[in-house]
């Protein structure tokens, strides 16, 4: 993980405002904390090449 403090608080923004700012339709899907990663889990899991699929 390369990445400063900063730029993950950035990212989680990101993710945060993105998730608030989702219709009704995605929310009842979305589960924060559940079905969700934080900055810090997704620049862990996002490290070098990688792909990212749903299950």
């Amino acid at each position: 993980m390369f990445e400063t403090p900063d730029e993950l608080h950035s990212l989680q923004v990101l993710l945060d405002t993105s998730l608030a700012d989702s219709n009704s339709h995605l929310k009842s899907i979305i589960r924060p904390g559940m079905t969700t990663l934080d900055a810090e889990q997704v620049v862990r899991i996002c490290h070098g090449m990688c792909t990212l699929t749903t299950s």
